[in-house]
């Protein structure tokens, strides 16, 4: 249940936060290389990444609930940081260990992401993330109930410790396209990439504090008619974090 009279951290509207940026990727990996898989990440790609400039932290997640199975999710002092040649130049180069991975890689998703609003601060050990199933955009009147109302709400319950909306920014003038199904490293994967044009991530100590945070303020009717549409909500358990 929302507790009362608390009044959330890290508002939103806070100007550092929302010039900050997230790299999420929704993933599955192919049964036969999954312990190869999460090796590689672990030991290689999280610290590999994590190391360019920008990026501020990363940490990986396994589904307890939904799909696909892993969750990457990396803060960035902006979106910019996925479009330096730092970064640019690793994508076009990829080790030998990740060119035998990264065909691995199905039911993949990667956006990048400019923060709307965050509420609360640290990595919780267990995420929700909710997202469109396809490419569709939110309504407009979407991220003003979600910053108004949704969110302010959940940021009340027991055990939530952070929630954040999250929308990917438009290209144009000071902001790069930062696809990456386009270069060395994408091409490697089987499919094209599929993008989330936003997300929503809740933060929380427990899954059962989580899932009662979402039925209480948000449940899955009231978050499809406000998004115009059916969603993708999984929940993960923190494996690493950087």
């Amino acid at each position: 249940m929302p507790r009362q009279n608390e009044t959330p951290t890290n508002p939103g509207n806070d100007t550092n936060t929302r010039e900050m940026g997230v790299l999420a990727v929704w993933t599955d990996a192919r049964a036969e290389n999954d312990a190869a898989f999460n090796d590689w990440y672990n030991r290689d790609h999280l610290p590999e990444r994590t190391g360019h400039p920008g990026f501020l932290n990363g940490r990986r997640y396994k589904a307890i609930s939904g799909s696909p199975r892993y969750l990457a999710l990396y803060d960035t002092e902006s979106p910019a940081a996925l479009s330096t040649k730092t970064y640019r130049d690793a994508l076009e180069n990829p080790s030998a260990w990740t060119r035998r991975i990264m065909p691995s890689f199905h039911n993949f998703t990667r956006s990048i992401f400019q923060i709307e609003t965050r509420i609360g601060t640290g990595q919780a050990g267990v995420v929700a993330t909710i997202r469109p199933t396809n490419d569709r955009s939110a309504p407009v009147t979407f991220g003003t109930w979600l910053t108004q109302t949704a969110l302010p709400s959940l940021a009340k319950c027991d055990g939530v410790v952070s929630v954040e909306y999250l929308t990917t920014p438009p290209v144009g003038p000071g902001n790069s396209d930062t696809s990456a199904d386009r270069t060395t490293e994408g091409a490697l994967r089987t499919v094209p990439d599929s993008i989330a044009p936003w997300a929503i991530i809740i933060g929380a100590t427990g899954p059962s504090l989580l899932r009662a945070a979402l039925n209480s303020t948000t449940p899955r009717g009231t978050l499809r008619k406000h998004a115009g549409g059916s969603l993708k909500i999984g929940t993960y358990r923190l494996l690493y974090a950087l």
